[in-house]
C-alpha cells in the first residue's frame, strides 16, 4: 500500500468514518487489480492496516464521547467511601475543611485561598453548601460543578442527605424588563443598556 493511501485511510479513521472503511478497502482492491497485482485480504499487512483503522477510529470516537459527558456534581459514587454528617462536621477549620453537596463529600482545604468570596466560605465549614448556593446561584454552573468534583473524597451517608431544593430563595422573583442586560439570574443582577441611559435625562420607564 502506498504512503498516500495509508494517510488517506488514517485520515478517514480520525474523522470517525468507520462505516466508510470497507468502501476504501474495496477502492484499494480495485486499484491493485488494475496494476495486475493480486490483492489478498488475508495477508498480515492488510489485516493489520484494517484492524488499526477500526481501532483508531473507535478510540477517537470514545475520546470525543468522554469529553461530551457532563459531570454530575453530588451524584452517589460506588468507588468512594461513605462518611456521616457528624464525621464531616469535624473538619471545620482551615487545616481540614470539608463540605457536602447532595451525596458528595469534598475536601476543599486547598481551595480556600482561591475562593473568590474570601472568608465567606467559612460559613459552610463542615456543612452542606447547598443552602448557600441556593442564595448565590452563580455557583451553579458546569464549570463550578466540575471544579467541585475535583475535590471529591467520598459519599454522604444516605440518612444524612437532605433535600434543599425547596429552600430556593429566588422562586418568586418578579418579572424583569426584557431590555435589561442580565448578569446573574439568581440573585438577579442586571444593567440598563447604555442607549436607554442616555436617551432621556429622567430615569427610563
Amino acid at each position: 500500500m502506498s504512503l498516500k493511501n495509508w494517510v488517506l485511510l488514517r485520515s478517514v479513521a480520525r474523522r470517525r468514518a468507520v462505516n466508510y472503511t470497507p468502501m476504501i478497502m474495496i477502492k484499494f482492491r480495485k486499484q491493485y487489480h488494475k496494476q495486475n497485482t493480486p490483492f489478498n485480504w488475508k495477508t498480515p499487512t492488510t489485516l493489520a492496516i484494517f484492524g488499526a483503522t477500526l481501532f483508531g477510529s473507535s478510540l477517537t470516537e470514545n475520546t470525543i464521547d468522554d469529553k461530551n459527558k457532563k459531570k454530575e456534581a453530588g451524584a452517589k459514587r460506588s468507588d468512594l467511601p461513605t462518611y456521616t454528617a457528624e464525621e464531616v462536621s469535624k473538619h471545620d477549620n482551615k487545616s481540614s475543611f470539608w463540605v457536602t453537596y447532595k451525596h458528595g463529600v469534598y475536601d476543599v482545604t486547598k481551595f480556600l485561598p482561591s475562593h473568590p468570596g474570601g472568608e465567606q466560605i467559612m460559613n459552610a465549614a463542615g456543612l452542606s453548601i447547598e443552602p448557600f448556593w441556593n442564595v448565590y446561584g452563580m455557583h451553579k454552573t458546569e464549570e463550578v460543578f466540575e471544579l467541585l468534583e475535583n475535590f471529591r473524597i467520598g459519599n454522604l451517608h444516605d440518612d444524612d442527605v437532605v433535600d434543599h431544593s425547596d429552600e430556593e430563595l429566588w422562586v418568586k422573583e418578579p418579572l424583569r424588563d426584557k431590555r435589561l442586560i442580565v448578569k446573574t439570574a439568581k440573585p438577579f443582577n442586571a444593567e440598563t443598556p447604555p442607549e436607554h441611559l442616555i436617551a432621556h435625562f429622567d430615569t427610563p420607564k
